[in-house]
């Protein structure tokens, strides 16, 4: 059975980057959900002796943009993960190596079903493994396959320079041989290209 999510919310990663430094996603990740809310972060695609500094400052730009709302963080670990997904109110999968990411959660049994009812958040690499399809960061760009969980082809960090150091001419080459790529591989899939700063409610 698919699960069915409260809500989900992707964004094109470094969130911190919009005009705002971030205040509306957080305020539409926590709104109208009881209190304290639940935060589960998934930091898999990461290194893991960077996962308490990366969920500290998430907690800390949440805490800044709502300071009404109490909220109670836990990290993820594969071992426990589909349980913690269980006593969370919202799953967040953050971003970092893709396929370290994929790999890890590939291992995990059952953990798509348990986000049923929560409230899912996915940047960037995050975004990219619950999509079906999402276009790799790679020279030159390719497709890559998520879990499948929404019916999406993704691409983040959309028509960013940093990937050739800010060389215009080859950002602009690049990121049209992506439009090219999510073209030819839709096939009924909604495509959705998230800018750094960027998020969607799906």
């Amino acid at each position: 059975m698919e699960p069915k999510f409260r809500k989900v919310i992707l964004t094109g990663g470094f969130i911190s980057k919009a005009a705002d430094r971030g205040v509306a996603f957080c305020n539409e990740v926590l709104k109208d959900m009881s209190q304290p809310v639940k935060i589960l972060e998934c930091i898999f695609g990461m290194p893991e002796k960077s996962w308490v500094a990366s969920m500290e400052k998430d907690r800390v730009m949440f805490q800044k943009a709502c300071p009404k709302i109490r909220m109670k963080f836990s990290i993820a670990n594969p071992k426990d993960f589909f349980d913690q997904i269980k006593k969370s109110d919202l799953v967040y999968f953050r971003g970092g190596e893709t396929y370290k990411l994929y790999d890890i959660l590939a291992k995990i049994n059952g953990w798509q079903s348990a986000l049923n009812g929560k409230v899912v958040v996915g940047a960037s690499a995050g975004a990219y493994i619950l999509a079906t399809a999402f276009i790799h960061s790679s020279q030159p760009p390719k497709i890559g396959c998520g879990f499948g969980v929404l019916p999406i082809i993704t691409v983040t960090h959309y028509r960013s320079t940093f990937l050739h150091r800010d060389n215009l001419e080859e950002s602009h080459l690049f990121w049209d041989k992506v439009d090219k790529i999510i073209e030819s591989h839709k096939k009924g899939l909604s495509a959705i290209k998230l800018r750094e700063g960027e998020f969607i409610v799906l």
